[in-house]
C-alpha cells in the first residue's frame, strides 16, 4: 500500500513538473503529431521514472534532501522499511496514523475511478453493437455503425458510431474526421490516460494533460480529414453546425469533443519552423532532476509497509520508547562498511540519546575470518528481543555534554562480534561522526560588530573541539554496546552456537 501512494506522489511530480512547461511553450503551436508524441511521452515518462533507483544519481548528501526526509519523518510518512528476518516474535504494533486514512482515500478515489470508467466502457459497447439500423465493415477493418437514435458521432478502437440523420446530412465528413481518430490510434492514448487517471486521480495536472491530449486528436482528425480533400471553409461549417453538446461516452474519441473555436484557430494557423520542436528539449533535465531526486544510496531499498508508533515517548522505559521511522541506513562507498550487500536496521527515538539505529543483521559479505561469521542460518538478537534492547539503550545510553553544546550530530557505526556464550568482544569504531565543513583551526570565538558602541562575541567549532566531541561520541557508543555483554543469544549455523560479526550504527541526534 505504502510502496503504491509513494510511486503515485512521484509520478504525480513527474506528470506536473514536465507538463507546465509544455503549456507554456508547445501547447498552442501547430505541431499536431508532435505535440501529441509529447505528451505522450510525458505520460510515460511519468509512470517509468518513478520505479528508476540510480544510486550514483542520489542527492542524499544534500542538506535540502535531508531536510525533507526529516519533515517526512516527523509527519509519520515511512521513508524506509525494517524487514523481519529474526525467528524471535516482534513487538506488536497497532496504531492507526494518518498516514492509514489518507491510504485508505487513495485507494477508495482509485476504485471509484476505475469503477466509473468500467461503467462508461460497458454503456459505450451496448451502444455501438446495441439498436443500430445497419452496419458496414470497411476494407481496413474499421466498422461503421448507423442508428435510428440522435446518438453524438464517435469512434472507438475500429468502430464508428453514427446517427442516419448525420450519415445523410454530413455522413462523408463525420466517418472521415472519426476515421482519423482510428488512424491515429487515438483509442490507445485514452487507454494510457485512464491508467494514469486512476492513479493520479487527485492531481489537478492530469486531467489537465487530458484536455490537452483530446485537443491534439481532434486536431489530428480535422487535419485528416482536410487532407482527403474536404474543403475547409465547408467543413467548419459544419462543426458550428453541430456543436451542440457532447457525448456522454468520455471513454471514446467523438465528433463534439474539443472547443469549436479551438480547432478552427488551429486550421487556420500557419504551419510553424520546425526548430520549434527544439522546446522540447526541456524534457531531459526535467527527467534528469527527477531521476536524481528518486535516487537513494545504494544500500537503501524501497519501502514495503507502513511505519507505526510502538508507544508515546517521555518517559525511561521500553514501553514508552516510539518507533519512528524505519530504514536501511545509507552507507557510503568510501566506508568500511562498503562490502556489506544488505544490513537489516531500526530506528528508534529514546528520550535521551536521540535516534538509536541497531543493525539486527548483516547478510552476504564475504567471510573474513574462518571462525566468525558475517552470515548465520539463525542471526544473533538481544536476549529480551527488541523491546529489551531498546529499554536497555534508553536506561544506560546518554548523550555527551560536549557533543550537545556544540550541536554536534551524526552517526558511529560500531563492529563487534557476539560470541557462542552471549558476551560481546572486538568491540571497535569502523566509522565516527562526518567532519561538518568550514571548521576553524585555531580561533575560538568571534567578534561581531552590532553598531559603533557594540560589539558580540560568538564561539566557533574548531577542529580540537569536534575532535574531542567526536571522540566522546564515539567512547559512548563503544561503552553502551560492551555493556550489552551477556545479554545476547548467539548465533546458529548448522546448530552450534558461532562467533556472529556485527554492526551497529549509532545515530546521535538532538531533539
Amino acid at each position: 500500500m505504502t510502496n503504491l501512494f509513494l510511486y503515485t506522489l512521484k509520478s504525480a511530480f513527474v506528470l506536473t513538473m514536465l507538463y507546465v512547461p509544455y503549456t507554456l511553450m508547445l501547447r498552442r503551436e501547430k505541431l499536431l503529431h508532435f505535440n501529441r508524441f509529447t505528451l505522450l511521452g510525458i505520460l510515460l515518462l511519468s509512470l517509468v521514472l518513478p520505479l528508476f533507483n540510480i544510486s550514483v544519481l542520489s542527492l542524499d548528501g544534500n542538506p535540502v534532501v535531508h531536510a525533507a526526509q526529516q519533515q517526512m519523518i516527523d509527519a509519520g510518512i515511512p521513508i524506509r522499511q525494517f524487514v523481519v528476518t529474526a525467528s524471535a516474535p516482534r513487538p506488536s504494533v497497532s496504531h492507526f496514523s494518518w498516514f492509514d486514512a489518507v491510504s485508505i482515500v487513495y485507494v477508495t478515489g482509485m476504485m471509484v475511478v476505475l469503477l466509473f470508467r468500467l461503467v462508461q466502457f460497458g454503456r459505450m459497447g451496448f451502444v455501438i453493437r446495441g439498436g443500430s439500423l445497419w452496419q458496414q465493415r470497411e476494407e481496413d477493418g474499421v466498422t461503421v455503425y448507423c442508428h435510428a437514435d440522435s446518438v453524438k458521432p464517435f469512434s472507438w478502437l475500429h468502430n464508428i458510431v453514427i446517427s442516419q440523420s448525420d450519415y445523410q446530412r454530413a455522413g462523408r465528413e463525420i466517418i472521415l474526421h472519426e476515421r482519423g481518430h482510428i488512424m491515429h490510434r487515438h483509442s490507445h492514448d485514452i487507454l494510457l490516460l485512464t491508467l494514469v487517471e486512476m492513479l493520479q486521480w487527485w492531481n489537478p495536472f492530469c486531467y489537465m494533460l487530458d484536455a490537452s491530449m483530446r485537443d491534439v486528436h481532434e486536431y489530428e482528425a480535422d487535419d485528416y480529414v482536410l487532407q482527403q480533400g474536404v474543403s475547409a471553409h465547408a467543413y467548419q461549417m459544419l462543426l458550428i453546425n453541430k456543436a451542440v453538446g457532447s457525448s456522454s461516452y468520455t471513454f471514446a474519441n467523438n465528433f463534439n469533443h474539443s472547443s469549436i473555436v479551438k480547432r478552427i484557430t488551429m486550421m487556420q494557423k500557419q504551419n510553424p519552423n520546425p526548430w520549434r520542436r527544439s522546446r522540447a528539449l526541456y524534457v531531459l533535465p526535467v527527467a534528469a532532476l527527477s531521476l536524481c531526486a528518486f535516487a537513494t544510496p545504494e544500500f537503501i531499498k524501497p519501502i514495503e509497509q507502513t511505519v507505526t508508533e510502538m508507544r508515546s515517548k517521555g518517559t525511561q522505559n521500553a514501553a514508552d520508547v516510539q518507533v519512528k521511522v524505519q530504514e536501511k541506513l545509507p552507507l557510503a562507498a568510501t566506508s568500511p562498511l562498503a562490502d556489506v550487500q544488505q544490513t537489516e536496521i531500526l530506528v528508534a527515538e529514546m528520550p535521551d540519546a536521540g535516534l538509536m539505529v541497531v543493525a539486527t543483521d548483516v547478510k552476504d559479505s564475504a567471510t573474513t575470518d574462518a571462525t566468525i561469521y558475517d552470515k548465520v542460518e539463525v542471526p544473533a538478537q538481544f536476549e529480551e528481543g527488541d523491546a529489551g534492547l531498546f529499554q536497555f539503550f534508553s536506561t544506560h545510553m546518554s548523550y555527551p555534554q560536549l557533543a550537545q553544546e556544540w550541536g554536534i550530530i551524526g552517526s558511529v557505526f560500531v563492529q563487534f562480534v557476539i560470541e557462542p556464550d552471549g558476551s560481546v568482544s572486538e568491540v571497535k569504531v569502523i566509522k565516527g561522526v562526518s567532519k561538518p565543513e568550514g571548521l576553524s583551526k585555531d580561533a575560538k570565538e568571534k567578534t561581531t560588530t552590532v553598531d559603533k558602541d557594540e560589539t558580540v562575541k560568538e564561539k566557533v567549532l574548531t577542529e580540537e573541539i569536534f575532535n574531542e566531541a567526536a571522540k566522546a561520541l564515539e567512547d559512548e557508543s563503544v561503552r553502551i554496546v560492551k555493556l550489552t555483554s551477556g545479554h545476547w543469544t548467539p548465533g546458529k549455523d548448522k546448530n552450534k552456537n558461532v562467533r556472529a560479526r556485527f554492526v551497529l550504527p549509532v545515530i546521535f541526534r538532538l531533539q
